[in-house]
Formats: structure tokens, C-alpha cells, sequence
């Protein structure tokens, strides 16, 4: 879905229904913006191992997938989901006027609805997730590509970064092909429910004739015919404002687990005239790179102003 599309509904929505503005107009933004501002605010004060141990795809995907859903897909589906759950129940109460004994179906007919939205979002849950987290990698490579192009160039590495990028690619459109199958299946299913209350209303009115009358039968089978897509939009649009809150939920957890340079416990500030020479004096400094491997080990040395001094391969040796 295209931005000037979206932005084109969202406006519509909001023309139609003007208390949707309130939503659109000043909740959404200033909801995006706070996420957006904590996401980046947690990325700027990740140290530097953080980006030794995640790919920037990761990251890259938090900002983009992610955020795409919180400020553009929540508040449609959230919108779509009581639209469409209060035409459902209209639909119903319209469809039991076919026969006095079509109320009866109504349990059995929540019943089976539950088990198919149950079947469905699960499966498109998981399905979205994934379609979410096979992006990352296509990602990465193509950043990776941008960094390193010169070197790609050089050595004549096109065709190989191009076979690379078509694997990610097809990698990543495996889960969103799934969806559309799911969702054609979810389509069937509906479709014979619809169908399976379109014969009872027709075999109800033939035998018990005194249950109902021409007008009656007229209108509930007029909402027959639309009832499935109802049902059809409800169940979708359920599954994609769950999938929406699982993105805020997915920024919530990356701004909890994310580790932050800041300490409140580092409260030095050196003086006003810092620094006063430009000479650094190291005495006795050791590093690692995470817990295991020694980068320097009781390094004690002293730069004089205006040296250059550089600490060459990786175990610093």
C-alpha cells in the first residue's frame, strides 16, 4: 500500500467520521513521533558493542517495518476492526429475521467463527512475524552493498552480490506468499459459512412458512450476500491490529534490552580548561571485546601532543 494511497483514506475516513481526526490527525502523529524519538534516542546511546553483534538490517528494519505499522496500519485497523464487528452484528441480527428459528443458529455460528478467526490468527500472527524478521537480511546486504560497492566494482563482484541479493530476496517474499494463501483459504472458509446460513434461511422459510414472511426472507438473504465479506474484514483487520500492537510491543522490548552507554552513576565533568596540553597518558589499560577475547592487556603508555598513534588488527597487537 502506497503512501498517497494511505494518505488519501485517511482522509476519507476523516471527511466521513470527523471525530476519526482526533485520531489521525492528533493521536497517531504524536504517537509515532514519541516511538520514534525513544527507538532513536535508544540506538544513539547503544555502545559500540551492540553494533558489533547486530546487523544493521536489524536495526534498519525497527525504523521501517516497524514503525510503518505503528503510524500507519494501527489506526486503520483499529478503525476497521469496530466498523466492521458492529456491521457483523448488524448483519446478524438482519439475517435472523429470515425465520424465527434463524436465532438459533446465531451460538453456533459465533461458535464456528471463533474457531476459524483462532485458526487463522494464529497462523497469520506467526506468518506476519516472520514476513517482519526474513527483511532484515535483504536489508543488511543491501547496506552492505552501498558500504562496499567500490570494492564490488573492483574486483568484478556484480553478478555474485546480484545472486546474493535475489536468495535474500526470495527469502524474504516465502512468508508473505504464505499470507496470501492463508488468507484465500480464510476466504473459502467463510464463504461456505455464509453459505451453510444462506441454506438454512431458504430451508426454514420452505418448510416452516408460517416462521416467515416475503419482505423478511428478502432482507436476510440481501445481507447474506455481503455477510462474508463483513466477516472476511473483521478477521483480517482483528489479525492486523494485532500484528501493529506487536510492533509496539517489539519497540518497547528493544528499548528495555538495549544496553546504554549512559550511566548514573558517571557524574565526572572535567574542568573548564580541558584540555590544556592535548598529551594523553594511559597507565596500565586492558580491553576485551565482550567477555572472552584480550584486545590489550596492561598497556601503559604516553602520546605527546601533536603524535599520531594507532593500535593496528583486531587483537590490538
Amino acid at each position: 500500500m502506497s503512501r498517497p494511497y494511505v494518505k488519501h483514506k485517511i482522509i476519507k475516513y476523516a471527511d466521513d467520521l470527523p471525530h476519526l481526526g482526533v485520531m489521525f490527525m492528533n493521536l497517531m502523529p504524536r504517537a509515532a513521533i514519541r516511538l520514534h524519538n525513544i527507538l532513536l534516542q535508544t540506538v544513539m546511546r547503544a555502545p559500540p558493542s551492540f553494533f558489533a553483534k547486530t546487523d544493521s538490517g536489524v536495526v534498519l528494519n525497527r525504523f521501517s517495518q516497524d514503525m510503518s505499522l505503528v503510524d500507519l496500519q494501527l489506526p486503520i485497523a483499529t478503525i476497521t476492526v469496530f466498523g466492521s464487528l458492529f456491521g457483523c452484528i448488524a448483519q446478524m441480527a438482519l439475517i435472523s429475521t429470515g425465520s424465527s428459528y434463524m436465532a438459533l443458529t446465531i451460538p453456533f455460528t459465533l461458535l464456528a467463527i471463533y474457531g476459524i478467526q483462532n485458526v487463522y490468527l494464529k497462523t497469520s500472527r506467526q506468518l506476519r512475524y516472520l514476513d517482519l524478521e526474513n527483511k532484515s537480511p535483504l536489508f543488511t546486504h543491501f547496506m552492505e552493498t552501498l558500504d562496499g560497492l567500490s570494492t564490488i566494482r573492483a574486483f568484478g563482484w556484480e553478478k555474485n552480490a546480484k545472486e546474493a541479493f535475489d536468495r535474500h530476496m526470495d527469502h524474504s517474499q516465502k512468508p508473505y506468499y504464505m499470507l496470501l494463501c492463508v488468507q484465500r483459504w480464510l476466504n473459502l472458509v467463510l464463504d461456505l459459512l455464509v453459505t451453510a446460513l444462506a441454506v438454512i434461511v431458504m430451508a426454514l422459510a420452505v418448510n416452516l412458512k408460517s416462521t416467515t414472511a416475503a419482505g423478511l426472507l428478502g432482507l436476510s438473504l440481501n445481507n447474506i450476500l455481503g455477510f462474508n465479506k463483513s466477516l472476511s474484514t473483521l478477521v483480517t483487520s482483528w489479525t492486523s491490529l494485532e500484528t501493529s500492537l506487536g510492533a509496539v510491543a517489539r519497540v518497547k522490548t528493544f528499548a528495555e534490552t538495549t544496553e546504554t552507554e549512559e550511566r548514573t552513576e558517571q557524574t565526572y565533568e572535567p574542568p573548564a580548561g580541558w584540555p590544556s596540553l592535548g598529551s594523553i597518558e594511559i597507565d596500565d589499560v586492558s580491553a576485551t571485546y565482550g567477555s572472552k577475547v584480550q584486545a590489550l592487556n596492561g598497556i601503559t603508555m604516553t602520546i605527546k601532543p601533536g603524535e599520531k598513534i594507532g593500535i593496528c588488527g583486531r587483537t590490538g597487537r
